[in-house]
């Protein structure tokens, strides 16, 4: 099907949602109508959608970081039941949003397609030596859908936790879905965050997701990004450092084979003076896959005594693979420290001949370079738990 016909029964079946004449969904579907999908992913897009959580579901539960901290999305919607929620963390399943306006047409059909809208609090002045995991399993019910979680973590005062946001699905061999995902952040003064991002979702699934995070006085959010590939995928994430000591570093990687597309897309934007971020995003692509990365590194006027660094390196283990890149700074102060840069380049020969002279063979010695390349990456996580699982899943 072509875009016009994609878009005008999203329309007729975004109409569901508008029961309960909420405003916050009409205004979001306004905001799609205006603007539509963008011409080379609408074709990709079934245009159903998840409506209820299936009654029949049954999960044999899920592979988590650690059993202390979990919470639970089965095709969009929070399940209370198997969620186990610790001490100092609290979950209103029936927020309130609002918006002064959309990032995208991503993010408005999300605000209209979402059954099941979650704020998580982290209460003031706690912390966790383990991390929780929020964990995102499409079942057979959301084959052929779109699927909408829209989450908001807020930390407050000097609170600090560690999250692991893992989408997967029962099989990997699925048919085709679209997961449309919205993560916020918002960490009050002195507030701690780290949040891995892990997407392993079926081969043929696309994958559709923001993450915005907003960084008071003092605060700091470690981003990454981890997705080992699937047939389309946009990673979306802004990081607003709002006030003075405000910091965060956000890397990601992407590992693609055969046709699989994957877009990262940045922002960091210095708001305040005294703020400080860094970047890596690095990409394995082989066979016919393609991959962007975007990154937007933006200095606000009087934003002043910042430093910020961004790199961009990429593998490319086929003649046919290709890739994007666009690192970009804008800056409007003059008193900053500012760095950008980006590499395309194959596996080394020289390295991968010294392996083989120690009697590795050629395909195990292309596999731990790989591995060594993709691996610097996981060592940034901060949890080592976090870290551990995300590891075992990329070897």
């Amino acid at each position: 099907m072509n875009k016009i016909i994609i878009e005008k029964e999203i329309l007729k079946n975004a109409q569901f949602f508008l029961k309960t004449k909420d405003t916050f969904k009409t205004k979001a579907l306004t905001y799609f109508e205006q603007h539509g999908l963008p011409e080379k992913i609408a074709p990709l897009i079934s245009p159903r959608f998840v409506q209820k959580l299936e009654p029949d579901v049954q999960l044999s539960g899920p592979q988590v970081v650690d059993p202390r901290g979990v919470i639970l999305l089965v095709n969009g919607v929070y399940d209370s039941s198997k969620s186990i929620l610790p001490t100092g963390v609290s979950v209103n399943s029936h927020p309130n949003f609002t918006t002064e306006h959309f990032n995208d047409s991503y993010d408005a059909l999300n605000a209209v397609a979402t059954i099941s809208p979650m704020e998580i609090t982290i209460s003031k002045n706690m912390a966790f030596n383990f991390p929780i995991s929020i964990y995102h399993t499409v079942t057979e019910s959301g084959v052929n859908k779109i699927i909408s979680p829209r989450l908001s973590i807020v930390l407050e005062e000097n609170s600090e936790a560690n999250f692991i946001e893992i989408h997967t699905s029962e099989n990997v061999d699925m048919f085709q879905y679209t997961t449309n995902a919205f993560t916020s952040f918002s960490l009050k003064k002195n507030a701690k965050a780290e949040h891995v991002k892990l997407s392993m979702e079926a081969k043929k699934s696309i994958h559709l997701g923001w993450t915005i995070a907003n960084l008071a006085k003092d605060s700091s959010f470690l981003s990454t990004v981890i997705d080992l590939g699937q047939l389309a995928s946009a990673h979306h994430l802004q990081i607003n450092l709002n006030e003075a000591g405000a910091e965060t570093v956000a890397n990601s990687l992407f590992s693609l084979e055969k046709t699989e597309k994957n877009n990262i897309f940045t922002t960091i934007n210095h708001k305040h003076s005294h703020t400080h971020s860094k970047q890596l995003c690095k990409g394995v692509l082989r066979d016919e896959s393609f991959g962007v990365f975007n990154g937007n590194f933006v200095v606000f006027p009087d934003a002043q005594e910042i430093t910020s660094s961004q790199l961009n390196k990429n593998l490319l283990l086929s003649k046919k693979a290709h890739i994007d890149t666009r690192p970009q700074l804008l800056v409007s102060a003059d008193d900053v420290k500012c760095s950008h840069g980006a590499t395309v380049g194959q596996l080394s020969d020289e390295e991968a001949f010294y392996l083989e002279s120690r009697g590795i063979k050629k395909e195990r010695a292309k596999e731990m370079l790989m591995h060594g390349f993709s691996r610097e990456i996981i060592l940034l996580i901060k949890n080592q738990q976090i870290r551990s699982y995300c590891e075992s899943k990329i070897l």
